[in-house]
C-alpha cells in the first residue's frame, strides 16, 4: 500500500527547500504512515538500508514492519508497507500485554529489540521469529516502569548499544554488549528531554533522539557523540508541534554523501495522533534550531 505526503507541499518544493538549506538540518519530507492492518501503529523504532529505501520498523506492541520508500530525486514521495511480522518469545509463543512493549531496534545481522514493561533485550530473526535472550543487564532492573531500553543501536562491528529512556542522575548511560555488558559512555542530560531512539551513523558517531511533551505538542532533539560520549553536538532541535511523537531514528548517507536522519512517530494507536515518517538532511554546520519553545523565551 502506497502512502503519500500528508502536506500539500509538493516533492519538488520539498527538495528545493532541502537543497537551499546547506547549513544545519533541512526538512526533506514528511509522509503519513498508516495501514489497514490492525497491528499497524505505535511506531517506535526504525532502521533504513544504505540505499535509503528498505525499511524495518518496530511497533510498541511486538510487531516488525517491513516497507519500502519510493524516492524522486532523493526525496521520499511514498511508502509501501510490505509485511507485518509478529515477534515471538524464545519458546516460540506470541507476545502479549506488558511483555509486548517493544521500543528500540537495531539491525546487527538479526534484529535486536529493546523492551520496556519487563526491561530486556532480545535478538530476533528478520521475520520476528526465533528469539534469543541477551543476558540480563543488571542496571535495567533498577529502572522504574516505562523507562527501559528505548534507544538501541549497533556498531559496525556488531556490538549492541542500549540507552534507557530516563537518565540516571545527570547522564544517560550507554551500555554496550559485546560478549559482556559494559558501561561505554555517559551522555550528559540537557534539560527535561527523554532518550527515545538511537543509531550509529556512517560517520561512526552515536545519534541520540530525544523528545519532550509540552502543552503545545511534542518537541524533538537529535544530539550526536563519539562512541565514548565525547564530542557532543546538537544537530537538530524542533519546536513544539512541528512533528508528532518521534521515537525512532535511522542515520544513513545519501548519494551526495550528506547524512540523512529518517525518523518515525508513535501515534499510540490513537487516530488523532500522527503516525508519520520524517526525514532531515544534515549540512556541514552542526547546529540547527528550527524554532524556539516560547516557554524558554
Amino acid at each position: 500500500m502506497l502512502r503519500r505526503p500528508r502536506r500539500a507541499l509538493s516533492a519538488a518544493v520539498l527538495a528545493l527547500a532541502a537543497c537551499s538549506q546547506t547549513d544545519g538540518a533541512a526538512l526533506v519530507a514528511t509522509l503519513d504512515w498508516d495501514h489497514p492492518d490492525e497491528r499497524h501503529g505505535g511506531l517506535s523504532g526504525i532502521e533504513v538500508g544504505p540505499d535509503g529505501r528498505e525499511v524495518t520498523a518496530l511497533t510498541d506492541r511486538g510487531v516488525l514492519v517491513t516497507a519500502r520508500i519510493a524516492r524522486r530525486d532523493g526525496v521520499p514521495v511514498a511508502l509501501e508497507t510490505v509485511r507485518h511480522h509478529a515477534l515471538t518469545t524464545p519458546e516460540g509463543g506470541g507476545l502479549r500485554g506488558y511483555a509486548a512493549d517493544s521500543e528500540g531496534i537495531a539491525v546487527a545481522g538479526d534484529v535486536v529489540v529493546g523492551y520496556e514493561g519487563y526491561h530486556r533485550l532480545w535478538r530476533h530473526r528478520r521475520d520476528g521469529s526465533g528469539a534469543s535472550r541477551l543476558p540480563l543487564l543488571d542496571a535495567l532492573s533498577d529502572l522504574p516502569g516505562n523507562s527501559g531500553p528505548e534507544a538501541v543501536a549497533a556498531t559496525p562491528e556488531g556490538a549492541i548499544l542500549a540507552v534507557a529512556e530516563r537518565p540516571v542522575g545527570d547522564a544517560f548511560p550507554v551500555w554496550r554488549w559485546d560478549g559482556a555488558w559494559t558501561e561505554a559512555a555517559l551522555l550528559p542530560r540537557r534539560g527535561p528531554m527523554k532518550a527515545v531512539g538511537a543509531d550509529v551513523g556512517p560517520d561512526g558517531r552515536l545519534y541520540l533522539l530525544e523528545r519532550r511533551m509540552t502543552p503545545l505538542g511534542f518537541r524533538s532533539r537529535v544530539r550526536r557523540f563519539a562512541l565514548d560520549g565525547s564530542g557532543e553536538e546538537t544537530v537538530l532541535e524542533t519546536p513544539p508541534g512541528r512533528h508528532g511523537n518521534l521515537e525512532g531514528i535511522a542515520v544513513w548517507r545519501d548519494g551526495d554523501q550528506a547524512i540523512r536522519l529518517t525518523m518515525v512517530s508513535d501515534d499510540n494507536f490513537i487516530p488523532l495522533m500522527r503516525g508519520e515518517l520524517v526525514e532531515y538532511r544534515l549540512g556541514p554546520a552542526p547546529l540547527a534550531v528550527l524554532d524556539r519553545d516560547p516557554a524558554e523565551g
